[in-house]
């Protein structure tokens, strides 16, 4: 995830990569408010998941910025600056404040099953839909309209937060304004980067994604007995928004849609002129298609066959939802279908698999059901966190 998230803040701020020995080295040390937030606000969720490995977020995010930094200055009509290095490692500590912060409010009084509540796999669906929010706020271009397309990620989100906060928070003695809360936040560090000249609408954003997860999780309470396993249910409704969202955004704008189609086994005719626009649209096509691959493997995984199987049917599903979304994208004239795309978000949706098959792996360590470090090293093991459940009363086992 934290390798993930690297390569997507590389390409945000390194597209089109014209780049080229510059005639003058330039370095800047003016700064607006807008870029101050959107630096710091980029890197919080970096140092939130370099926390969460382990890692120290402060040099993984000062190494990040350093390494882009210098690679913009071979971008013509960019150019470096130290303060920009500066806020963007005070957004990776800052993240990492916030996941120690969590961490311990979620996890070391409230152990239930032995897994934190942030460890979760199906939290890895929240994690992911982070750097898709950051590109549907800076592909719009001069698209006001499709930014509004944003609320089907945030809803995706927002289901599972209330799912969450019903069946996994409330049973341990948090009010469900905790989960309203947490959900307010998420969607606020996600909006920042690509919203963050519009105050009004990450306010108004930000809070609606809370208000909506704490709805849901009353829903959810009235419906749903404590207990039960939900990770399923709350799967096949939070894909809804999601693959909505990849249609529309792919097809988009849709009422330009016309019989015919246009095909290309290299890229689409906008991705081929190297507009900056168009590319991170397709990279958001593929960050859609990587919160759809997990939530796929997620509820295979719970179903009773073979991993070889799953991996099949997961492999299968990735196939049709990137031949289907390509050949709306050919029916459109500006766009044009490509079989480098398709290629593109095949593999998205397989990367997507490829994360929950870690997290489920790492969940089953904490656990005790599978050795995750070799038997001479047990103080590596205790760093892990290795050990058999620690069922607490009144809560689901």
């Amino acid at each position: 995830m934290t390798g993930y998230m690297l390569a997507t803040i590389a390409i945000i701020t390194l597209v089109p990569f014209a780049f080229r020995v510059p005639e003058h080295w330039r370095l800047t040390g003016f700064v607006t408010l807008s870029d101050l937030v959107q630096n710091v606000a980029l890197f919080v969720p970096l140092g939130f998941a370099v926390a969460f490995a382990g890692g120290r977020a402060i040099v993984v995010g000062a190494a990040a910025s350093l390494t882009v930094e210098m690679l913009q200055l071979f971008v013509p009509g960019r150019y470096a600056s130290p303060l920009d290095l500066a806020t963007n490692t005070l957004g990776a500590w800052l993240g990492a404040a916030l996941y120690r912060s969590l961490a311990g409010a979620v996890g070391r009084r409230h152990q239930g099953a032995g897994v934190r509540a942030l460890d979760l796999p199906l939290m890895g669906s929240v994690y992911l839909i982070v750097p898709l929010v950051w590109l549907v706020g800076l592909s719009h271009g001069s698209e006001i309209g499709r930014l509004w397309l944003v609320s089907f990620p945030l809803l995706g989100g927002a289901i599972v937060l209330g799912s969450m906060s019903r069946h996994y928070l409330e049973p341990r003695g948090m009010s469900r304004a905790v989960g309203a809360f947490a959900a307010t936040g998420w969607a606020a560090l996600a909006l920042l980067p690509g919203w963050h000249q519009s105050w009004r609408a990450v306010a108004a954003l930000s809070l609606a994604a809370g208000a909506v997860t704490a709805l849901l999780a009353w829903l959810v309470a009235h419906r749903e007995a404590v207990g039960r396993r939900f990770e399923i249910v709350t799967v096949r409704r939070a894909v809804i928004p999601l693959v909505v969202f990849l249609a529309v955004a792919g097809a988009w704008p849709v009422d330009a849609l016309e019989p015919g189609w246009s095909w290309s086994l290299g890229w689409s005719r906008t991705t081929h002129a190297l507009a900056r626009e168009s590319i991170l649209q397709v990279l958001e096509l593929c960050a859609g298609s990587a919160v759809i691959g997990y939530l796929i493997a997620e509820s295979r995984s719970r179903a009773v066959e073979p991993a070889e199987r799953t991996r099949w049917v997961l492999g299968l599903m990735a196939l049709t939802m990137a031949l289907a979304l390509e050949l709306l994208r050919s029916v459109h004239p500006h766009r044009g279908g490509s079989v480098a795309e398709a290629g593109l978000l095949f593999a998205a949706t397989g990367f997507g698999g490829l994360l929950y098959a870690r997290q489920r792996a790492y969940v089953l360590a904490l656990l005790g059901r599978v050795p995750a470090a070799p038997a001479a090293a047990p103080a590596q093991a205790a760093g892990y966190r290795i050990g058999p459940p620690v069922p607490v009363d009144g809560a689901p086992k």
